[in-house]
């Protein structure tokens, strides 16, 4: 992922969940999600 020189992504960039980091990172557990059947997943991406 490219980034800025103070390190924030300068492309679109998305989590699980649709997780909004606020100033970190999130976290695996924030992000994961149970696969039990076939399933379409969507996940939005954004600007920092």
């Amino acid at each position: 992922m490219n980034r800025n020189l103070i390190g924030i992504p300068k492309e679109p960039f998305g989590f699980s969940n649709n997780m909004k980091p606020k100033f970190a990172k999130p976290t695996f557990e924030e992000c994961k999600f149970s696969l039990t059947e076939n399933i379409e997943l969507q996940i939005k991406l954004g600007y920092y």
